[in-house]
């Protein structure tokens, strides 16, 4: 099942779900506006803002070894705490 808007500009944004296995698909954007909880996988195959605090409960894992970097050389975090 698929839902689709087009909002000025002629973009279309799709919202799908998987009648096979419920999944979600969002095309375009995806703005929410209080809480959004994942109980299982979470995947974003472009990149991702969160304009506020991301707490995780699990490890955060590069998906390969040696394949991804903390920060950048014109971005960089003021402190990390670790223990």
């Amino acid at each position: 099942m698929n839902f689709y808007s087009t909002i000025s500009g002629g973009v279309t944004r799709t919202l799908g779900v998987s009648g096979t296995t419920g999944a979600i698909t969002v095309s375009n954007a995806l703005s929410v506006g209080q809480t959004l909880s994942v109980a299982g996988a979470f995947a974003a195959s472009s990149t991702s803002t969160f304009a506020d605090v991301v707490t995780l409960q699990h490890k955060l894992l590069p998906n390969a070894d040696s394949t991804v970097d903390v920060g950048a050389s014109a971005t960089r975090f003021a402190n990390v705490y670790a223990v």
